[in-house]
């Protein structure tokens, strides 16, 4: 298990028992410090991440001592001007040793519960998306079974009502002589008639 923190600006690595080497600080060797600023804490089954820190975590250390750097030697020369300067810097350091990453347990359990209780209602939002979806197919699919019952199939004519035929004639009226065309000649009594009314 180990976390980052920010201190004074720069972010270092702890985990508990190890030593930090970070810029002086104001105290004297042997102070308890508290640093609340802590950007992420990695455990065995999760990494929990600060936006920017982490509620409820801090890191407990106690200052080891104060250590000097290996000398930096600073030279400044300037040619054809007979300039030249020699200067050293150590760097002042303290050394924190990481006694305790402090309220990580009960953040975890809150981390847990929250992330139990959002997927529960992500599961059930779920289940009732997926029920709508299958009842939307379901009338869908209902839909066009009613559509292609009413509907005539592309390229198919419906059929015409059938006519119903005319009963078919007894024999005395088949046996009736039709009149032509022409002119129907008049019966022969007709015709003497006509003769014997003119001779008159």
């Amino acid at each position: 298990m180990y976390a980052l923190v920010d201190i004074k600006g720069k972010q270092y690595k702890v985990e508990k028992g190890s030593i930090i080497k970070i810029d002086r600080l104001n105290s004297e060797s042997g102070d308890k410090l508290e640093f609340d600023s802590v950007l992420l804490v990695s455990d065995e089954d999760e990494i929990q991440v600060g936006q920017p820190f982490l509620k409820g975590i801090k890191i407990k250390a106690t200052v080891e001592d104060h250590v000097l750097d290996k000398k930096l030697i600073v030279f400044k020369y300037k040619k054809r001007k007979g300039y030249r300067k020699k200067q050293g810097h150590r760097q002042k350091y303290t050394l924190l040793k990481v006694e305790d990453i402090a309220g990580l347990k009960s953040e975890t359990k809150a981390a847990k519960s929250q992330s139990s209780e959002t997927q529960a209602q992500s599961s059930e939002t779920q289940a009732t998306v997926t029920a709508e979806k299958a009842k939307a197919a379901e009338t869908k699919v209902k839909t066009k079974a009613s559509a292609a019952m009413q509907k005539p199939k592309s390229g198919v004519k419906p059929k015409a009502p059938v006519a119903k035929r005319p009963a078919p004639k007894s024999s005395a009226a088949k046996a009736k002589p039709k009149a032509s065309v022409r002119g129907a000649s008049k019966p022969s009594a007709a015709k003497g008639k006509t003769k014997t009314q003119k001779k008159a």
